[in-house]
């Protein structure tokens, strides 16, 4: 949809584009054209006072009447009625008394503007004189008249100011049947764009449906010679700004005013981080990595709001990302890992993954939430499963199923130093067992003689751990009463490297690092096996090992510029720039102590930059990560953070200036999930910013899991009558997301724990009926048949001993997935919404109370189920459909909503059933 090419396609028309000088209709549209602008006003583009002289210029040039332009009330034009929206639009910027007068002088005149020919820029100007004033007597003036001459009219734009008028989504089904479809839109959509043309194109009512906001776009988009046209494209950028917000944001958009500078590409206005002006002239758009959206805005213009930000990875960087557990860190690490493998340009990815979730990167999104989420951002789910390669420690990977794994991953022994061995075993480096380690492994890389004299031949750099402990046990000068270590410290040793060979992570072979860093491969080195030390140990020397390879490559390819001998090409072996990514980096190097991955991670960070050699850290605690790593971080990401010693930690660490919106503990505490603070050590970033991360277009594994009864709920289970037919939708809405790498799972048949579902038809006369008592049926006051009362009176609370958002969470889902063929059985596109609330009633008495109130709300009841897991009542109203059920904890009762209709518009009246159900009383209905 819209992005910054565009927007500063339409400003730059619009600025230079000139009116007809007599022409008073352009000079209009393109003053309001003008004040859209000023609300999308970036740093670089056009200043406000700039903006309200162009307008000044137009409005008061020599019109009709001298200088200020005027509306002709005896006979209004559509120019007359735009030039009064001007006029409020403009007031709402800039105080003119001049101006203010004459506004207020055409809104006493204008309640006598004659209605009863049925003009329509009659009745139009007198709702944006009532939209601007809230007087009652513009709507009444045009209620009268309209309802008065309702059956003799039939014009869709007179239903349509009833509805701008009322909110009363009932006048929309008469416009629906009156109004032509625009060709390539649906009727749905014609009418959701005439809603905004005839609302003045506020973006209050700009249009939801992604389709009809793609064919603005892709019709105006060449055709901006016009002030119609400038003006529909301004409108049109403000309401997909709004959209923006609602959408991908979230509604969160911090409000930082400090002025934002970043790299900018000129070809495709991105924002760029961790590259040079310099650098990118040189190597264009080659190795960007795409990460999300700058999510805040200065308080009185647009900023770089919604820009795409990109970062380099042409160059090696040191990435640090933190946040508390559940922020969005691992996920945002896969988003970083998704666009490595994406962009193609030989670099060997590794992930370190302890928690054994990055497997999935080779299946698409098929979370329902996310591909919503996706399509907003024009991300389509996609499979890695062609760059993904998932290695398992070798005595583990039998164990696993076949979908996450790929190749067995083993070390040799002969790969460890002492060092690692110590840390590992958790001895005194220079104890006597840390020294008997050391002399061991010396003893067996130069050879020994044994206790019987006979000479050991030296390993050199591959032996095993079965030589290790031999030479412990065999060695004449370990076993030497005089010089070698006590029978004690030999035996301990010992019994650590025999269980060792039952860790599953060596082999007499070991897996080749150019197994592992393979030009644009992403490797995932699953841990989550391991104990943390065994996790250190396999970091330690991985890092050490890419460390080592990548500067012999290095130092041979600085050689080859001073000496044609040597030569440059790629051995067979040789690795490619290898990028390391860690998840839970505060356990291998932690601020306090050691691991064995402590001081191979750390030479990594601070060697790693010539020889090519990136690194991404991702943490929750970012006060207890060794602060020699962090002084050597070039980009930095956090997400939400609540505790204040990290907080402190991190603020003290972030390159670049920091906004005094964002130096506040407060700002890092509230921030939303999958937004993050973000800086770069570049010259071209002034400052750090807020950035929304872009969705995965793979699944994530990473979730928290929940009690298996929300769990299992993960996915629909739809009735059997269903399945086929659902599956072709699903491949037809999100194409790649339903194809054969799909995974299934027989936990997502648990839906709800109980028995089957005994389905209520209200019409069928119930065998076991109960009668119920007349104060009840007369309490709750229903206009129906004795068995239909019955049927209610069996109705009992459920109780589910779950906490407040989780039993709402399980009553949403219980409700959309075991009545999903009633409540999306209509063959026009429908929309939903699903309300859910703590209520102060018991759940029986709740459903009976709203059962009454829509009964008087003219909904038809369809269907009770009172013997399911939960209570269900079933309710349809000619293209609306709904789905109440209630249950409670141990302390807190829950009601549950779920409406679905065809017509987009009723959506906000449905929102409000539940908070009107909760309110009425017994007494009221």
């Amino acid at each position: 949809m819209l992005d910054y090419t565009v927007l500063q396609r339409i400003t730059n028309n619009l600025w230079n584009y000139e009116p007809e000088k007599d022409d008073i209709e352009e000079k209009v549209l393109l003053s309001l054209s003008y004040i859209n602008l000023y609300k999308l006003s970036i740093e670089d583009m056009r200043n406000s006072e700039d903006i309200f002289n162009k307008i000044e210029d137009n409005i008061f040039s020599k019109g009709r009447n001298d200088d200020l332009l005027t509306i002709d009330r005896s006979n209004l034009s559509k120019s007359d009625v735009y030039l009064l929206l001007l006029y409020y639009r403009f007031l709402n910027h800039k105080n003119i008394k001049e101006l203010e007068n004459y506004v207020n002088e055409i809104q006493e005149d204008i309640i006598n503007i004659n209605l009863e020919d049925l003009k329509f820029i009659n009745f139009q100007i007198l709702y944006f004189v009532y939209k601007r004033t809230l007087d009652i007597r513009y709507k009444n003036k045009i209620l009268e008249v309209i309802e008065e001459k309702l059956d003799s009219i039939d014009d869709y734009q007179f239903y349509i100011l009833l509805y701008l008028l009322t909110r009363n989504s009932d006048y929309l089904a008469p416009a629906y049947t009156l109004v032509e479809p625009i060709t390539d839109l649906s009727k749905d959509e014609t009418l959701d764009f005439y809603i905004w043309q005839i609302s003045g194109f506020d973006e209050n009512y700009y249009p939801v449906s992604l389709g009809l906001r793609r064919h603005i776009l892709e019709n105006m988009i060449n055709e901006l010679n016009s002030a119609q046209a400038l003006f529909l494209a301004s409108s049109f950028a403000l309401g997909e700004i709004d959209r923006w917000r609602k959408d991908i944001f979230g509604d969160y958009t911090p409000i930082i005013n400090e002025n934002l500078e970043i790299l900018i590409d000129p070809m495709n206005n991105i924002g760029i981080l961790g590259r040079t002006r310099g650098f990118h002239k040189k190597i264009g758009q080659r190795g960007l990595l795409y990460f999300g959206k700058v999510c805040e805005k200065p308080e009185q213009s647009l900023g770089h709001f919604g820009r795409d930000v990109y970062i380099d990875c042409v160059k090696p960087h040191v990435i640090f990302i933190c946040g508390h557990r559940g922020s969005g860190k691992s996920y945002t690490m896969g988003v970083i890992a998704e666009e490595l493998a994406k962009t193609q340009v030989g670099i060997g990815t590794i992930i370190v993954d302890p928690m054994g979730i990055f497997w999935s990167m080779k299946f698409p999104n098929w979370t329902e939430k996310e591909i919503e989420g996706l399509k907003k951002w024009n991300i389509k789910p996609k499979s890695f499963r062609d760059s993904v390669k998932v290695f398992v420690p070798l005595g583990y990977y039998n164990s696993c199923s076949e979908a996450t794994r790929d190749e067995a991953f083993s070390l040799l022994p002969s790969e460890l130093t002492a060092d690692d061995w110590c840390y590992t075993f958790d001895i005194d480096r220079f104890s006597p067992r840390g020294i008997l380690i050391e002399k061991a492994i010396n003893l067996v890389k130069e050879g020994y003689t044994d206790e019987f004299g006979i000479p050991v031949p030296r390993m050199g750099d591959f032996f095993t751990l079965q030589d290790i402990i031999d030479c412990i046990q065999d060695s004449r000068m370990l076993n030497s009463k005089s010089k070698g270590f006590n029978i004690r410290t030999r035996r301990a040793v010992v019994s650590r490297l025999q269980i060792a060979k039952d860790w599953g992570i060596f082999s007499n072979t070991g897996t080749k690092l150019s197994e592992i860093s393979v030009p644009n491969q992403i490797s995932v080195i699953d841990v989550s096996f391991l104990d943390e030390d065994l996790r250190s140990l396999i970091i330690g020397i991985l890092s050490r090992k890419i460390l080592k390879e990548r500067l012999k490559i290095s130092r041979r390819r600085d050689a080859a510029k001073v000496d044609m001998n040597i030569q440059t090409e790629a051995g067979i072996n040789e690795i490619p720039v290898t990028w390391l990514l860690i998840d839970e980096a505060h356990l291998l190097i932690p601020n306090k102590g050691k691991t064995a991955a402590s001081e191979p991670l750390i030479q990594y960070a601070k060697l790693g930059r010539k020889p090519g050699c990136g690194l991404i850290l991702v943490t929750q605690q970012p006060a207890a990560t060794n602060s020699q790593i962090l002084s050597q971080l070039d980009i930095l990401l956090s997400h939400l953070l609540t505790y204040k010693s990290d907080i402190t930690a991190l603020v003290s660490r972030i390159p670049g200036d920091i906004p005094k919106e964002i130096d506040k503990t407060r700002f890092f505490r509230s921030m939303a999930v999958g937004s993050g603070i973000i800086a770069d050590e570049s010259i071209n970033t002034s400052r750090c910013f807020t950035l929304r991360i872009r969705p995965r277009s793979s699944q994530h594994a990473g979730r928290e899991s929940l009690p298996k009864i929300i769990d299992s709920m993960e996915e629909p289970v739809l009735p059997p009558e269903l399945t086929e037919e659902s599956a072709d939708s699903m491949t037809e809405e999100v194409g790649e997301s339903a194809s054969e790498d799909s995974i299934e799972s027989e936990d997502f048949i648990e839906v709800v724990s109980g028995e089957t579902s005994d389905l209520v038809d209200i019409n069928a006369e119930s065998e076991d009926a109960v009668s119920a008592s007349p104060e009840q049926i007369t309490e709750i006051n229903l206009e129906m048949d004795t068995s239909d009362n019955q049927k209610i009176e069996k109705i009992q609370d459920v109780v589910i001993d779950l906490p407040l958002q989780a039993l709402k969470a399980y009553n949403k889902r219980f409700l959309t997935y075991r009545f999903y063929q009633f409540l999306f059985s209509f063959k026009e596109r429908a929309y939903s919404t699903d309300i859910s609330e703590e209520i102060t009633e018991e759940p029986s008495k709740f459903l009976k109370k709203a059962i009454s109130f829509l009964n008087n709300k003219r909904f038809n009841l369809d269907q009770i189920h009172h013997q399911t897991e939960l209570p269900v009542i079933l309710f349809q109203k000619q293209d609306i459909k709904l789905a109440i059920t209630a249950s409670k904890s141990k302390s807190k009762n829950v009601g549950t909503l779920i409406a679905v209709t065809t017509d987009n518009n009723k959506l906000d009246d449905l929102k409000k059933l539940l908070e009107e159900i909760k309110s009425v009383s017994y007494l009221e209905i």
